[in-house]
């Protein structure tokens, strides 16, 4: 159990001692805050409901607070390894499809380049340019 979850049971404790009347010992990081439940004990009536304004704004705040919570929990966290990797993979389906796509010329003959044409490597000079723009934008933006 960690230290916040000890402080927030022991302070859990303690204001169920105070409302049931009951002493309870706390620990020396908990020393100074009984009085200040019992200041709050004294402070509000337990029959008197809220003022409304009070309840509105807690309400408000209660709202944005989980709504804070759940967009944190529900936001994709990739580490920069995790990144690159799907980057490198990315790039490596592209490369891929683009030599499937231009293969052997159609009517057999030989070209004068390893990749069959000239528009299969003007597409792979295009398709490597933008990989490595998107490579350096992601790597000013860290």
């Amino acid at each position: 159990m960690d230290e916040n979850r000890r402080l927030d049971d022991e302070l859990a404790d303690l204001t169920d001692a105070v409302i049931e009347n009951r002493e309870i010992k706390t620990s020396d990081d908990m020393a100074d805050l009984p009085e200040v439940v019992y200041g709050l004990r004294d402070l509000i009536e337990p029959g008197d409901p809220p003022p409304a304004d009070f309840e509105a704004r807690m309400r408000q705040r209660l709202d944005m607070e989980w709504d804070q919570r759940q967009r944190r929990l529900t936001q994709v966290r990739v580490s920069p390894a995790a990144r690159v990797a799907t980057l490198a993979a990315a790039l490596v389906v592209v490369l891929v499809v683009m030599i499937a796509l231009t293969g052997p010329p159609a009517n057999g003959g030989m070209q004068g380049t390893a990749l069959g044409s000239t528009e299969a490597i003007i597409g792979f000079v295009a398709i490597a340019a933008v990989v490595g723009a998107l490579v350096l934008v992601w790597r000013s933006r860290r």
